[in-house]
């Protein structure tokens, strides 16, 4: 590796890159993203990857990246194929509003606030699986004509090994470039000797 850098943004997100003889990457996080995965309809952790190619084309394999949980075992978690997620979550919402019909059936004097909670869950359904369709990174090859390959990662936050996660989380994202295995630790959220001050908005 020829340099790598850590930058805390003023909109929130936390950017570490990489730089190489054949190509550089840059890692994007939610300074929130650990609550946000905890709250999320299917609880996974979204990490933004960009890999730019120097000179040649490079071949990014999205089921070859992993994440590892380095307090909880070392555990690793493997990329999740958007469209396997897409898949679990159609399957979930028709799980849910199964169980929510037949709350409705004992339960008819509650209908219009499990109604509602339906409701609430199919559009928020719904607005991940359109995420997913647009934003989601696939695997791809970058070359002079594509210049990137970008976009969302994600991974599942429980296994075995993986419970509650704690306030502060050290990963190491492992990313196969060709015959390379790039390896990118990161903590959320960062200590604070790693955080370089944000700008203030003006009063």
């Amino acid at each position: 590796m020829q340099g790598s850098g850590f930058s805390a943004n003023a909109d929130g997100v936390y950017r570490y890159g990489l730089s190489g003889k054949d190509f550089s990457l840059t890692l994007a996080v939610d300074s929130q993203e650990l609550d946000k995965a905890r709250r999320r309809i299917e609880p996974v952790l979204a990490v933004f990857l960009t890999v730019r190619p120097s000179g040649h084309s490079l071949k990014l394999d999205l089921r070859n990246i992993t994440l590892e949980f380095v307090d909880h075992f070392h555990d690793r978690h493997f990329a999740l194929d958007p469209d396997d997620l897409t898949a679990r979550l159609k399957a979930s919402s028709a799980e849910f509003s199964e169980k929510i019909a037949h709350e409705i059936v004992h339960h008819p004097n509650k209908r219009a606030e499990l109604a509602a909670a339906s409701a609430d869950h199919a559009e928020a359904v719904r607005s991940m699986i359109e995420f997913l369709g647009v934003k989601a990174l696939r695997s791809a090859s970058a070359s002079s004509a594509r210049q990137e390959a970008a976009g969302w990662v994600f991974f599942a936050i429980r296994s075995k090994w993986v419970g509650e996660l704690s306030e502060q989380e050290y990963f190491v994202l492992r990313i196969p470039i060709e015959d390379l295995s790039v390896e990118l630790p990161f903590t959320l959220p960062p200590s604070q000797s790693d955080i370089n001050l944000r700008d203030r908005p003006n009063d």
